[in-house]
């Protein structure tokens, strides 16, 4: 694939099955919790690369490669409840991209 393709049907399909299975490896109870994301990478499709980022507020969490510049990445998001302290819980966004 060129750097200047948009991302193709199969990488959207590749990238919202990574969000799920990422979701689900994050998650407790239904809520994002940060310390978790490191493990997220192990979700990382055959063949692809796997970037995860968690946001709520101003605060970022970062796991897996970060795309090379001008990679074609095809993303996919889902918003979901953050971990932000004990007994702290703020909305926030999941977020994985995927390319080859």
């Amino acid at each position: 694939m060129r750097d200047d393709e948009p991302p193709n049907r199969r990488d959207a399909t590749v990238a919202a099955t990574t969000l799920a299975r990422v979701h689900d490896v994050v998650t407790s109870g239904g809520v994002a919790v940060p310390a978790r994301l490191a493990t997220a990478t192990e979700e990382r499709p055959h063949g692809y690369r796997l970037s995860v980022t968690l946001t709520a507020g101003r605060r970022t969490w970062h796991a897996g490669a970060t795309p090379p510049a001008g990679a074609v990445t095809a993303p996919a998001t889902r918003e979901v409840g953050v971990a932000v302290g004990p007994g702290r819980i703020r909305p926030g966004r999941l977020r994985v991209e995927v390319w080859q």
